[in-house]
């Protein structure tokens, strides 16, 4: 059924690279981004897993990270020496058997769509600017394998992944 939708009301931002997501800002064509929706919800009490390559820590996500997981199983291809463990900090390096190779901070590009903090004259405003982020590692910076993807995601929601302590507070 096709209907006629209509902007809510903007709140505007103070953060210095808004600009930059120019696809988030309300269009004149009433298409449907994250201004109209900030007077509805900000993300309050919300956790959103984010499994991707991990974060790094960064002032346009004060605040914002929740406990998360590392879920990349084999320590050469993590970057960071260890196999799965309660730190899924992003090494940004890659290892594919070539040597090290330097990576991207893609999860902290994905979390901070998601939820970078709004009116802090700090980088950018995200969708749900008072979200929680978890992180879940699955992926270094040159990919991964499917099963620490699959685990991430069962240990995300709160399922039982063998080997690993459950997620005290899961992701809805």
């Amino acid at each position: 059924v096709d209907r006629q939708i209509a902007r809510h009301g903007s709140i505007s931002t103070n953060d210095s690279l808004y600009y930059v997501l120019w696809n988030l800002a309300a269009g004149d064509d009433g298409s449907s981004v994250s201004e109209p929706v900030w007077p509805q919800g900000t993300g309050t009490g919300i956790t959103v897993a984010v499994l991707d390559t991990g974060m790094v820590g960064h002032p346009d996500m004060g605040g914002a990270r929740t406990v998360g997981y590392d879920m990349i199983s084999d320590p050469g291809l993590a970057g960071d020496g260890t196999g799965r463990d309660a730190d899924p900090t992003d090494t940004m390096t890659c290892n594919d058997g070539s040597g090290a190779q330097p990576g991207s901070p893609h999860g902290l590009m994905v979390g901070s769509v998601i939820a970078a903090r709004m009116n802090n004259s700090e980088g950018i405003a995200g969708v749900a600017p008072q979200a929680s982020i978890m992180p879940v590692r699955v992926l270094a910076s040159c990919g991964g394998w499917l099963s620490d993807v699959l685990d991430g995601m069962r240990w995300a929601v709160g399922l039982p992944v063998a080997g690993l302590p459950n997620n005290p507070n899961p992701a809805k």
